[in-house]
């Protein structure tokens, strides 16, 4: 009894799951909005990869003494050009 319970609840989790993922990317180029805090995060990214300036402070937060972590912009370093500096990647 206790199985088959633990089988229904991994198979609604895996519905839930599978509806999430597919409403977020479907459409997805056509609903992407490019505002300019994206565009931001790109210059520092492309700053990154034309090796003029390291990234030691990540995307700045609403306070202007609070960064998050540079991790964000050393992913995508690796990302934006495999995926061709198209802002999907």
């Amino acid at each position: 009894m206790k199985i088959e319970s633990k089988k229904k609840e991994y198979i609604i989790l895996f519905i839930i799951t599978a509806l999430a993922f597919f409403l977020r990317f479907y459409k997805l180029e056509e609903n992407l909005i490019f505002h300019g805090e994206l565009g931001v995060d790109y210059l520092a990214i492309k700053n990154i990869i034309s090796g003029e300036q390291t990234a030691l402070l990540g995307p700045p937060t609403s306070h202007p003494w609070l960064s998050l972590a540079p991790i964000f912009y050393w992913i995508m370093a690796i990302v934006l050009p495999l995926g061709n500096y198209h802002p999907l990647a």
